[in-house]
């Protein structure tokens, strides 16, 4: 089995080394401490022209159609440089729970914002009361 990432992977993730040298700076860093959303809006609209926030989304969402091993490349990245925009909770979780458990009109609606970087999501699976039982759902929507 070839472990060796690709040509265009390794292209994405020399794109993604050097959006972080850019971008994530140690002062920033510390200045988002304070800050009461956490992450840059502004940071986050660049890594959506990048492509980055669509990057496992598919075509027809405004995504690149790519796949978990580029997701895991740039995500190495990111944690290289700290980022703390929120490709986790948003393109890997909350898009991709969306994408093969949400209705075709959620879909429709919320992953093109994902790929366009207009939206970001969070996935709530977790009550405090169900002590990691997915079936104890107190919440009501």
């Amino acid at each position: 089995m070839n472990f060796a990432l690709s040509e265009e992977q390794q292209m994405l993730q020399a794109m993604a080394k050097d959006f972080v040298a850019r971008e994530s700076s140690l002062k920033r860093i510390r200045a988002l401490r304070d800050d009461p959303v956490g992450f840059s809006r502004e940071v986050w609209g660049k890594m959506a022209e990048l492509g980055l926030t669509g990057m496992t989304l598919p075509e027809e969402a405004g995504g690149q159609g790519m796949g978990m091993v580029e997701m895991v490349v740039v995500m190495e990245e990111l944690g290289r440089g700290l980022m703390p925009e929120p490709m986790l909770s948003t393109v890997l979780l909350g898009a991709n729970a969306l994408r093969y458990g949400g209705r075709p009109e959620q879909r429709e609606a919320w992953l093109p914002r994902v790929a366009e970087g207009a939206a970001v999501l969070s996935l709530a699976y977790l009550e405090r009361q169900s002590r990691y039982d997915p079936f104890d759902v107190a919440a009501e929507a």
